[in-house]
This record gives C-alpha cells, sequence and structure tokens, in this order.
C-alpha cells in the first residue's frame, strides 16, 4: 500500500514537470524511472535512500549519463568523486 501510494506520488511529480515542458533528463534511466524501479525491487527504506541519492546528484554542474541501480549488496552512492 504505501509503496503503490510512493509510486503515484513519483509519477504525479514527473507529470507535473513534464507539463512545465522539462523533459530533458540528465541520467538514463530518469530519476522518475530509477525511483519507481528502485520502489519496486528494493526494500522501501533503501528505496528512498537510493532515490534521495540520485536526486542530489542532479544538478547542471552533473555530467549524467547512464547510472544504474545499485545491486543489494553494493553501497548507496553518494556522488563523491574520488
Amino acid at each position: 500500500m504505501i509503496r503503490s501510494v510512493c509510486v503515484a506520488s513519483v509519477r504525479l511529480v514527473s507529470a507535473f514537470f513534464r507539463s512545465l515542458g522539462w523533459r530533458a533528463c540528465r541520467f538514463h534511466p530518469t530519476c522518475s524511472q530509477y525511483a519507481v524501479e528502485a520502489l519496486r525491487t528494493m526494500p522501501l527504506h533503501r528505496a528512498v535512500r537510493v532515490s534521495a541519492a540520485r536526486l542530489a546528484r542532479c544538478h547542471p554542474l552533473s555530467a549524467g549519463g547512464y547510472d544504474p541501480l545499485p545491486h543489494s549488496g553494493d553501497p548507496v552512492p553518494t556522488g563523491k568523486v574520488l
């Protein structure tokens, strides 16, 4: 139930931004696709963490590119460059 509400919220926010004309995304998959996939495949607390980390990496100075979901044992990405 909570997971479905979260997925619906992500899709609603995505539709809102698309209606404003913001169609360009720096990443593949898009942040909303990434969040929905995380919510469907991960425990809720981890899905929220990886989705928030992805949104934090989405800014004008980010190079973007291919950014898949981390595997179950991988740490949550932070966006820091080593």
